[in-house]
Protein backbone atom coordinates (compact mmCIF):
# COMPACT_ATOMS: atom_id res chain seq x y z
CA UNK A 1 0.00 0.00 0.00
CA UNK A 2 1.23 3.50 -0.72
CA UNK A 3 0.18 6.90 0.51
CA UNK A 4 -1.22 9.42 -1.93
CA UNK A 5 -1.78 13.03 -0.92
CA UNK A 6 -5.05 14.57 -2.12
CA UNK A 7 -6.73 17.90 -1.80
CA UNK A 8 -9.31 17.91 0.99
CA UNK A 9 -12.11 18.46 -1.55
CA UNK A 10 -11.04 15.38 -3.54
CA UNK A 11 -10.83 13.26 -0.38
CA UNK A 12 -14.34 14.38 0.62
CA UNK A 13 -15.67 13.53 -2.85
CA UNK A 14 -14.17 10.04 -2.59
CA UNK A 15 -15.76 9.51 0.83
CA UNK A 16 -19.15 10.49 -0.63
CA UNK A 17 -18.56 8.20 -3.61
CA UNK A 18 -17.87 5.28 -1.26
CA UNK A 19 -21.14 5.95 0.58
CA UNK A 20 -23.02 5.90 -2.74
CA UNK A 21 -21.36 2.65 -3.80
CA UNK A 22 -22.07 1.04 -0.43
CA UNK A 23 -25.77 1.94 -0.80
CA UNK A 24 -25.81 0.38 -4.28
CA UNK A 25 -24.18 -2.79 -2.96
CA UNK A 26 -26.79 -3.05 -0.23
CA UNK A 27 -29.66 -2.37 -2.62
CA UNK A 28 -28.51 -4.77 -5.35
CA UNK A 29 -27.11 -7.52 -3.12
CA UNK A 30 -25.70 -10.44 -5.12
CA UNK A 31 -26.44 -8.68 -8.42
CA UNK A 32 -23.76 -6.07 -7.71
CA UNK A 33 -20.47 -7.24 -9.19
CA UNK A 34 -17.84 -5.98 -6.77
CA UNK A 35 -14.50 -5.56 -8.53
CA UNK A 36 -13.30 -3.06 -5.90
CA UNK A 37 -13.38 -0.20 -8.40
CA UNK A 38 -13.57 3.44 -7.31
CA UNK A 39 -15.54 4.51 -10.38
CA UNK A 40 -17.78 1.68 -11.48
CA UNK A 41 -21.13 1.44 -13.23
CA UNK A 42 -24.24 1.03 -11.09
CA UNK A 43 -23.79 -2.75 -11.44
CA UNK A 44 -20.20 -2.63 -10.16
CA UNK A 45 -18.54 -3.25 -13.51
CA UNK A 46 -16.15 -0.95 -15.32
CA UNK A 47 -17.93 2.30 -16.17
CA UNK A 48 -17.74 2.77 -19.95
CA UNK A 49 -17.71 6.55 -19.42
CA UNK A 50 -14.41 6.42 -17.53
CA UNK A 51 -11.31 6.09 -19.68
CA UNK A 52 -7.87 5.23 -18.34
CA UNK A 53 -5.28 7.94 -18.58
CA UNK A 54 -3.06 7.61 -21.61
CA UNK A 55 0.58 6.90 -20.93
CA UNK A 56 3.15 9.29 -22.36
Amino acid sequence: MRKVFLLRAVAEMLVERKKTVDKLKELLGDEYRDYDLVFASTQGTTDPGIRPASKP
